[in-house]
C-alpha cells in the first residue's frame, strides 16, 4: 500500500519540477546567446599590404585615392569564416564600386563601423578630386628628362625640320630648307622661337662651315654646294640674320656666332639669301706628306727659262720688275725652293672642277686648259706664322696620273677633255715641273715653315677639310735646304 500523500506534498512536487524547467530553459538560452555571439565576433580580414579590419578609415581613404589616381591600385578581402552566414551580412556589405573604370573595394563584413565606412567610400569615390589628384600624381620625369636631353619631339614627316634646346633647357630656333626639287637643297629658313613667320639668312658671307652645320643639324649629310642668293627663292622673306659664322663642327646653327638680327639687318641686296645642297657623297683629298719632304731641293734659274713660269705668275714680284726695268732681265736668275705635290682622293666621289669647261684658261705655253685657277697655295712662314717668302696659287690641270690595278683612268689634260680626280686615284705634280716651286730668292738662312695647301678656296667641296694642308719644318743655310716633321693640318678659314 502506497504512503498516503497530502495536496500539500503535491503542490511541493509541481513547484520543484517547475523550477527545474526553468533553470534548464534559462541554461540553454545562455548557451544559445554565447554561441550567436561567438558567430558575430569580428572575422580578420587581409589586404594586400597586410592591413586588418583594425585600420583607421583615414587609411582606407588612402587606399581608395590611390585607387582613383592610378587606375591599378585594389584592395583584396580575405576568406570569410566557414560558421558564418553569409545572408546575415549580405546586406550589411557593398558590391565592388567601378568608377571611372577604377575598381574599389570594400571591406568584408565584421568590422562595427562597416556601414558608416561603405557610406564614406562611397562618397568619397564620387567627389571630384581632380585637383588632388593631379598635384599628388603628376609625373613630370618625362619633362626632366626632356630637358636633359635638349631634346623636344617632332613629326615624323618634318624629318628636314630640326627643334631642339640647347644645354640650359632654353627653345633654338628651328631651321629647315625651302624651294628645292628635293629635301636635301634650298634656301635655309629659320624660325624664331615664339614667331609665326619663317625667315632667312643674307648669303652675303655665307660659307661652306655654315652650311656644313644646316646638312648636319638636319641629318642630310654633307655639303655639295653653297648659295649666297636667292637661287632657290626666299627674297622676299624676311631677313632675320645678317651673318652667322660658325665653325663648322656645331651640332646646331644656333650654337655659332650671330650678327645683326631681328629689325637690324641689312643684306648687300634683295637677292642676297643662303642657300645650300647637301650630299652623302663627296670627293676628300689628302696630300701625300712624305712625298713633299723627301723631294724638296734647291735650283737657281735664270729668267730667261722662266718665261712660260712668269705667265703663270708663278715667280715672286720682284722678278716681274726686273723684266720691266731691265734690258738684261734674261740673264737675271731666281733660286727656287722646289718639290712635289701629290695629292689623292680618297672620298666616294670624284673631285670635279667647280668651272663648267667654258670658263677653263688656256696655257699656250704648256698647251693645255686649267680647270681651276686655284688648286694650291705655296707659302714660307716665319716661326710666328708671318710670311717671309711671296708664294703663289697654284692653278693645276686636273688628272688621273696614278690608279690602283683595277680602276681605269678616266680624266687628263689632253685637248678639250674632262679634268678631275676619280675615287683612289692621285695626281702628282713632280718637283721638276713648271711651277712647282716657291720663289726663295733673297730670304735669309734660318728656320721656317713650309705650308701647302690643297683646294684652299673651298671651292669644291669634301667630306672633311682637316687632311688638305701639309706643314713642314724647313732649314735653310743659304746653300741648303732640308724639310723635316711634315705633317698634316686642318685647312682653317682665312676670315
Amino acid at each position: 500500500m502506497l504512503p498516503s500523500t497530502t495536496t500539500a506534498d503535491i503542490q511541493k512536487t509541481t513547484l520543484a519540477i517547475r523550477h527545474k524547467k526553468a533553470k534548464d530553459v534559462k541554461r540553454n538560452k545562455t548557451s544559445i546567446t554565447g554561441a550567436s555571439a561567438a558567430n558575430r565576433s569580428q572575422p580578420e580580414i587581409k589586404s594586400r599590404d597586410g592591413l586588418n579590419a583594425n585600420n583607421n578609415l583615414k587609411d582606407d581613404k588612402k587606399e581608395i585615392l590611390k585607387d582613383e589616381g592610378t587606375g591599378t591600385g585594389s584592395n583584396s578581402v580575405g576568406s570569410l569564416p566557414a560558421n558564418m552566414d553569409l545572408k546575415d551580412v549580405s546586406g550589411k556589405i557593398s558590391a565592388r564600386s567601378d568608377h571611372n573604370n577604377n575598381k574599389v573595394s570594400i571591406p568584408s563584413a565584421g568590422s562595427s563601423d562597416i556601414d558608416t565606412r561603405v557610406e564614406e567610400k562611397k562618397i568619397k569615390v564620387n567627389e571630384p578630386e581632380v585637383k588632388e589628384k593631379s598635384e599628388t600624381h603628376t609625373d613630370n620625369s618625362s619633362d626632366k628628362e626632356g630637358d636633359k636631353e635638349g631634346q623636344t619631339s617632332e613629326p615624323e614627316n618634318q624629318s628636314s625640320v630640326d627643334q631642339s634646346k640647347d644645354h640650359q633647357g632654353k627653345e633654338k630656333f628651328r631651321v629647315t630648307l625651302n624651294g628645292g626639287r628635293y629635301g636635301k637643297e634650298g634656301h635655309v629658313a629659320i624660325l624664331l622661337p615664339g614667331e609665326k613667320k619663317w625667315g632667312v639668312v643674307c648669303g652675303d658671307q655665307w660659307t661652306y662651315f655654315e652650311a656644313s652645320v644646316v646638312c648636319r643639324q638636319l641629318g642630310l649629310g654633307m655639303v655639295k654646294q653653297v648659295y649666297q642668293i636667292n637661287y632657290y627663292g626666299g627674297s622676299h622673306l624676311p631677313k632675320l640674320f645678317a651673318r652667322i659664322r660658325c665653325h663648322g663642327n656645331e651640332s646646331h646653327l644656333a650654337d655659332c656666332e650671330r650678327f645683326e638680327y631681328h629689325n637690324q639687318v641689312k643684306c648687300s641686296k634683295d637677292v642676297s639669301v643662303a642657300g645650300v645642297i647637301c650630299t652623302n657623297v663627296l670627293p676628300d683629298l689628302i696630300p701625300d706628306a712624305l712625298a713633299l719632304q723627301k723631294s724638296v731641293r734647291l735650283e737657281d734659274r735664270p729668267l730667261y727659262y722662266l718665261t712660260c713660269s712668269m705667265e703663270e705668275n708663278c715667280l715672286a714680284d720682284e722678278a716681274y720688275e726686273i723684266k720691266e726695268r731691265s734690258h738684261a732681265w734674261i740673264t737675271a736668275s731666281r733660286r727656287l725652293l722646289r718639290f712635289s705635290s701629290i695629292v689623292y682622293n680618297i672620298g666616294t666621289a670624284d673631285f670635279i672642277p667647280n668651272s663648267p669647261k667654258d670658263a677653263w684658261e688656256w696655257h699656250q705655253c704648256h698647251m693645255h686648259y686649267h680647270s681651276m685657277e686655284v688648286f694650291a697655295h705655296y707659302d714660307i712662314l716665319d716661326l710666328q706664322g708671318n710670311r717671309i717668302a711671296q708664294g703663289h696659287k697654284a692653278s693645276f690641270c686636273l688628272e688621273d696620273t696614278r690608279c690602283p690595278p683595277g680602276i681605269t683612268p678616266k680624266y687628263n689634260c689632253l685637248g678639250f677633255g674632262d679634268q678631275g680626280l676619280s675615287v683612289n686615284c692621285s695626281d702628282n705634280y713632280y718637283h721638276d715641273i713648271d711651277c712647282q716651286w716657291i720663289d726663295i730668292t733673297g730670304i735669309k738662312f734660318g728656320n721656317y715653315i713650309l705650308k701647302v695647301e690643297f683646294n684652299p678656296e673651298m671651292y669644291v667641296s669634301e667630306i672633311t677639310f682637316d687632311n688638305n694642308v701639309v706643314e713642314c719644318s724647313l732649314y735653310y743655310t743659304g746653300t741648303y735646304a732640308y724639310l723635316r716633321k711634315c705633317d698634316i693640318v686642318p685647312l682653317r678659314r682665312r676670315d
